[in-house]
């Protein structure tokens, strides 16, 4: 299902947009329904991944390329949604967590105008988001997700608090 609505408010405007029609390489077979990896090292006694993932993580890699320290990109987990900033625009995202697959569908994000290079670097995150099939949470410090080809797709780090 392709959708694009715009939301208009003061000094902002908010596109949602499914992130498979941001990337067009969402295939059938990557549906949830029909998950082809699972990892997860989940701590003993989590049930929920996004409860288990709360708080504030730094992004390591995005796509497969290292995101240097000092472009603070980050990605927030609050109360199920994760919200991820790479330096201008905010995009948030709602996962289905299942046995066996996660899932990232519908995107939200702000519109404002961003110097190209990172715009790109945008786009290029919503276009993984849309592939996301599994993660990895490695001692509670580090998680993974991975596309459908298991490659890593994103990687991040818990803050220090």
């Amino acid at each position: 299902m392709n959708r694009l609505i715009y939301l208009v408010a003061p000094a902002f405007a908010f596109v949602v947009q499914s992130a498979a029609a941001c990337s067009g390489l969402l295939a059938q077979s990557q549906s949830p329904a029909t998950p082809q990896l699972l990892r997860s090292n989940m701590s003993a006694g989590a049930t929920d991944p996004a409860t288990q993932l709360q708080g504030e993580w730094v992004l390591t890699s995005v796509a497969g390329t290292a995101v240097p320290d000092e472009a603070r990109a980050t990605m927030n987990v609050d109360a199920g949604r994760f919200s991820f900033n790479l330096g201008c625009n905010t995009i948030n995202v709602l996962p289905e967590f299942g046995p066996g697959y996660v899932y990232f569908g519908d995107v939200i994000t702000t519109s404002m105008a961003c110097p190209p290079e990172l715009a790109k670097r945008e786009v290029q995150l919503v276009e993984v988001l849309a592939r996301i099939e599994a993660m990895q949470v490695g001692a509670g410090d580090a998680v993974a997700f991975y596309d459908a080809a298991n490659g890593l797709a994103i990687g991040a780090r818990r803050t220090e608090q």
